[in-house]
C-alpha cells in the first residue's frame, strides 16, 4: 500500500517550522510519533517529533528548532484528533519536555487489542493490514546524535506515514463490532496521563519482583538502586546500563557480606565487580546490621483480606472472564485486569451500583461484565448480591 504522502524534508529551523504550522489550518486528523534517547542518557528527551496529516509529513527537530511551543495549540485543539500507536510513552514524553497535554487521541495499538489482534506492534499491524514491511533497524538508535542519516529520516517518516489510513480501517471495524465507544473511553483516560518526576517514594516500587523480598533484602535493594542512580547520573547513562534489575535482585536476595561471597555469586561482570564490589558489600553489611524496626517493608495494596472465600470468588471471576474473552475474541487481561477482579472478589456485598463506583471500572466494562459478575457470584460463598 502507498498512501501517497511525500517524504518531507527535516524541519530544523524556526522559520520552516512556523510555515508548516500554517499548513495545518483546517485539519481534523494528525498522526504523531516521537523518537527519544532514553536508551543512551540518564534523563531522556524527545529528539524528533513526527507528524502526518492526510496530505503531508513533517519531521520536527526540537534540538534545532529553538521554540516548538506553538505546536501546543495544535495538539491540544479539541477539533483535531491525534492518532498514535502506543500513545502512553509519547504522551508522557510530550508532557515532560514541552508541557503539551495532548487530546483528544486515538491509539491504533489499543484499538488493535480491542479487535482481538494478538501482535499489536506497529510493524506487525502494518504487515497484516497493508502488507507493509517496516524496517526496525533504527528503533534503538541514539536519536540525539546529529546529523540524522537519510535512512533514519525515512524510518521516522514511516512511523507516521500509515497511521491515518490505519485509523480509518480500525475505526470501521470497531464500529462494525460495536466497540468504538469502548476504545473512545479508553483513549479519553489515556489522554489524561502525564509525566511525573520521580518523587521520594522508594525506588524498589519500580522493580518487578521486589514485593517478594524480605525487609532486610528490600532495604539492601533500595540502597543498591540509589547507588545505581548516582552512578548513572554521573555517567549520563540509563540506570539499566549500570546494573540491570535482575543483578540487584540477586545481590539483595543473597546478601553477600564479603568480596569473596559477592564474587562467588557471579551477579556482577568482572568490570562491575572491580568498580563497585566494595561499595556493594558495604551496603549489604550496613543493612544486615540494622535493627529490624529500621528496615523497609513492601506496602500492602489493600486488595488481600483474610477471607477464605475470596480465592473461591476470584477463581469464579477468572473463569467467567476467560469465557467472555473467548466469546468476544479478546485477550482476557484487556477485558478486565487481575487487580480489578481481585478488588471485586474481596467485596462482601455487590451490586451494579457498587461496581460502577469502583474507580478502576470503566463504563464499557460495566456494560459488558456487570450482570455477568453478579450472576457469577450469586451462588458464591461470603458475598451478598443486590439487584
Amino acid at each position: 500500500m502507498s498512501c501517497g504522502l511525500p517524504d518531507t524534508p527535516l524541519i530544523d529551523s524556526q522559520q520552516a517550522f512556523e510555515r508548516f504550522l500554517d499548513s495545518l489550518e483546517g485539519i481534523d486528523l494528525l498522526a504523531i510519533d516521537v523518537e527519544a534517547d532514553s536508551l543512551f542518557h540518564f534523563r531522556p528527551k524527545i529528539c524528533l517529533v513526527q507528524l502526518a496529516t492526510p496530505e503531508n509529513i513533517a519531521l520536527i527537530d526540537p534540538l534545532r528548532v529553538p521554540d516548538i511551543s506553538p505546536l501546543k495549540a495544535v495538539v491540544e485543539d479539541p477539533n483535531i484528533l491525534k492518532i498514535f500507536h502506543g500513545a502512553d510513552y509519547d504522551i508522557r514524553s510530550l508532557s515532560r519536555d514541552f508541557g503539551f497535554n495532548v487530546h483528544p487521541i486515538f491509539d491504533t495499538e489499543l484499538a488493535s487489542r480491542f479487535l482481538g489482534i494478538r501482535h499489536t506492534g506497529l510493524d506487525a499491524v502494518l504487515a497484516s493490514r497493508f502488507g507493509i514491511e517496516v524496517d526496525k533497524r533504527f528503533q534503538k538508535k541514539d536519536w540525539s546524535k546529529r546529523p540524522l542519516s537519510d535512512d533514519m529520516i525515512h524510518y521516522a517518516a514511516q512511523d507516521v506515514r500509515f497511521l491515518i489510513p490505519l485509523y480509518r480501517v480500525l475505526q470501521a471495524e470497531l464500529q462494525e463490532k460495536g466497540r468504538i465507544d469502548w476504545v473512545k473511553e479508553e483513549c479519553e483516560r489515556l489522554s489524561d496521563v502525564r509525566y511525573k518526576a520521580e518523587d521520594e517514594s522508594p525506588r524498589f516500587l519500580r522493580v518487578k519482583g521486589a514485593g517478594k523480598l524480605k525487609p532486610r533484602s528490600l532495604s539492601v535493594l533500595e540502597e543498591l538502586l540509589k547507588l545505581r542512580d548516582r552512578e548513572a547520573q554521573r555517567l549520563d547513562r540509563p540506570p539499566f546500563k549500570v546494573f540491570d534489575n535482575q543483578t540487584l535482585l540477586s545481590i539483595a536476595t543473597a546478601l553477600p557480606q564479603t568480596l569473596e561471597e559477592l564474587q562467588a555469586l557471579h551477579a556482577l561482570s568482572p568490570k562491575q565487580f572491580a568498580r563497585f564490589g566494595e561499595a556493594v558489600v558495604a551496603i549489604v553489611r550496613e543493612q544486615v546490621q540494622k535493627p529490624e524496626k529500621e528496615l523497609l517493608h513492601f506496602p500492602k495494596n489493600g486488595s488481600s483480606i483474610n477471607d477464605p472465600n475470596c480465592n473461591v470468588r476470584l477463581a469464579l471471576l477468572k473463569k467467567m472472564r476467560a469465557l467472555t474473552a473467548e466469546e468476544l475474541d479478546m485477550d482476557p487481561g484487556q477485558l478486565c485486569n487481575n487487580a480489578l477482579l481481585g478488588r471485586i472478589a474481596s467485596q462482601s456485598s455487590l451490586s451494579l451500583q457498587t461496581l460502577a463506583q469502583m474507580e478502576e471500572m470503566k463504563g464499557w466494562q460495566l456494560a459488558v461484565l456487570g450482570s455477568r459478575i453478579l450472576d457469577t457470584l450469586s451462588q458464591a460463598p461470603g458475598v451478598r448480591i443486590e439487584r
